[in-house]
């Protein structure tokens, strides 16, 4: 099940299917709970509202961006109820990002942990007071990986 509890969508039918450009692992996926359409909503808005304050020409964004689409993308996967724990809820969405597996935690942090996160739009703290830099919500990987993986 999607993690709004609806039923994945055949992929295989839909015009567009090929046409994923950030999520390409979806593109021969059979089935899928987003399509290309649905991208802006569900990963590129996400992913620009998180990055707002920090500069879209360093390199530290640049690589950050990457990894963040690439968790968001986890929206599009046939099971992502249970990654987003909306099983326990009866399919309200519990969780505002994925649960990770240690690789790609590991990564995200390695790639995000000095870009600046805006207090209102922080994919990673949610009740975040204050602008911060994931390093200053995470100072280690350990303690992300605790909360994300």
């Amino acid at each position: 099940l999607c993690a709004d509890f609806t039923v994945p969508q055949s992929s295989s039918g839909a015009d567009d299917s090929s046409n994923f450009q950030v999520c390409e692992a979806y593109r021969t996926a059979p089935y899928t709970c987003i399509l290309p359409s649905d991208e802006e909503i569900f990963v590129k808005a996400k992913v620009r509202s998180a990055l707002q304050l920090e500069p879209a020409t360093s390199e530290a964004h640049a690589d950050c961006q990457q990894k963040l689409e690439q968790m968001w993308c986890a929206e599009a996967d046939p099971w992502s109820a249970h990654l987003f724990d909306s099983e326990s809820s009866g399919g309200e969405v519990k969780r505002s990002l994925p649960w990770l597996c240690e690789p790609l935690a590991t990564a995200v942090y390695q790639a995000c942990q000095d870009c600046t996160f805006p207090a209102k739009s922080n994919p990673f703290v949610l009740d975040a007071q204050n602008n911060g830099t994931l390093r200053s919500f995470y100072p280690t990987r350990e303690a992300f990986l605790a909360d994300h993986a």
